[in-house]
């Protein structure tokens, strides 16, 4: 009976909150370079590039496409094992949609030992969405 009251209760809020979700670029590298989802994983330095074209047998202007450039720079700290740093550059094209995004990240290792890392980390960054609706075709409208 309690399960279907709590059922009820987060039916009901989720019908009357509003919910804006997020829309990040698609990488297949995130075991290589974790630090693109991940700003508590920084801290071997490193630099990744990534340009990404989905369903190539597609045609070109309705593709998805990911461009990014992730740059771990907490070897550029100095000599600090508890502080991590990167930025991160992505642009994002699907059909009439493109998003480009900056971020900064920053990652706290706060305890680490050979067997276990607590880390916590934080991303502040800037994004700009358009929508070009003259990719449209005509006979759609």
């Amino acid at each position: 009976m309690k399960f279907l009251k709590t059922l009820y209760l987060i039916a009901g809020l989720c019908l009357f909150l509003e919910v804006q979700g997020q829309q990040l670029p698609l990488f297949n590298s995130q075991l290589y370079q974790p630090g693109l989802y991940n700003p508590a994983a920084l801290s071997d330095g490193g630099l990744t590039l990534v340009h990404r074209r989905q369903w190539l047998n597609f045609d070109a202007d309705y593709a998805p496409t990911t461009y990014g450039l992730n740059v771990d720079i907490s070897p550029f700290l100095g000599n600090s094992d508890w502080m991590a740093a990167g930025i991160n550059i992505a642009a994002d094209n699907v059909h009439i949609f493109r998003r480009n995004s900056a971020d900064v990240m920053l990652g706290f290792h706060l305890f680490s030992s050979e067997q276990h890392q607590f880390s916590l980390g934080a991303i502040a960054g800037m994004a700009q969405q358009t929508i070009d609706f003259t990719r449209l075709p005509e006979e759609g409208i």
